[in-house]
């Protein structure tokens, strides 16, 4: 009898990868792509903003960028290819492309307009191509905004209920901690995070330092409300909007950094501000 190690190794399966000779490539970004789904700080990984269309099928697809955020390092090519489609209960209910630079060995994921990493709702109401926040395509549309709001009106969500619910106390308080940040008026937040978030949302810095000084002196759920949608109520308004709030997040220290692709001129922009090293819109 054969011993397993004279054993003849049985033939690799048809592997599509091969055909364009990327196979080695594909084995050294293994160790990246799990890095994209282990827990490092989210703060630190980037992703791309990227739109979603209906294919021929019905089904939701994402434009592909040509480059990733690694472009232009180490002077190498990117060579970015489709690696798998995550599935997402929350959020955006449909799958996620998960893209793999082969030239850089990095992973990163396609975020519809509106969603960010380990985001539940949308940060802001626009539709999976980026339309503007008046389009009647997003009316009624569910945001993290809504927690807020909620909150400073004295409504709270569900701590019980037959048959389950959609908005529990739980995920309210969840959100309105995340509102905070990102509209910068969280109590904790110092001073040069508050700095950069109000250069962002384009806000005066003594505002949302005497909003999170209100939240102090009356801490609760209400305040904390109030003090989000009184930032929201004085933002600008128009097509630069999610790109305030989803910058503003990233300088809040709750997701990486944002990139934008421009499926229409082939183009992948950061969306960074004053307080990121780069000037508002």
């Amino acid at each position: 009898m054969r011993r397993a190690r004279d054993r003849p190794r049985p033939r690799a399966l048809h592997n599509p990868s091969r055909q364009i000779g990327f196979s080695r490539a594909c084995r050294r970004s293994r160790t990246a792509l799990r890095a994209c789904h282990t827990s490092r700080p989210i703060a630190t990984r980037p992703f791309i903003i990227a739109d979603y269309r209906p294919d021929a099928a019905g089904l939701l697809v994402a434009v592909w960028p040509d480059v990733g955020p690694c472009h232009g390092r180490d002077g190498l090519a990117c060579h970015v290819c489709l690696n798998h489609w995550r599935p997402r209960s929350t959020g955006p209910c449909f799958p996620l492309a998960v893209m793999t630079c082969l030239g850089h060995g990095g992973a990163f994921t396609l975020y519809p307009p509106g969603h960010v990493p380990y985001g539940r709702r949308a940060v802001a109401a626009v539709t999976l191509t980026g339309a503007e926040p008046d389009s009647p395509q997003v009316q009624g549309a569910e945001t993290l905004f809504d927690a807020a709001r909620d909150a400073s009106q004295g409504k709270a969500w569900h701590r019980q209920c037959p048959g389950g619910s959609d908005t529990w106390w739980s995920s309210q308080g969840r959100q309105v901690a995340t509102a905070v940040r990102i509209f910068g008026v969280a109590p904790d937040l110092d001073l040069a995070a508050r700095l950069a978030v109000a250069a962002a949302l384009q806000q005066d810095v003594l505002s949302l330092l005497d909003a999170s000084k209100t939240i102090v002196g009356s801490p609760g759920y209400r305040s904390r409300g109030a003090a989000v949608v009184g930032v929201h109520n004085r933002l600008p308004r128009g097509p630069c909007l999610l790109q305030c709030l989803v910058a503003a997040g990233h300088l809040a220290g709750l997701w990486g950094p944002p990139w934008r692709w421009d499926g229409q001129i082939r183009q992948l922009r950061r969306w960074a501000f004053r307080g990121d090293g780069t000037r508002p819109p």
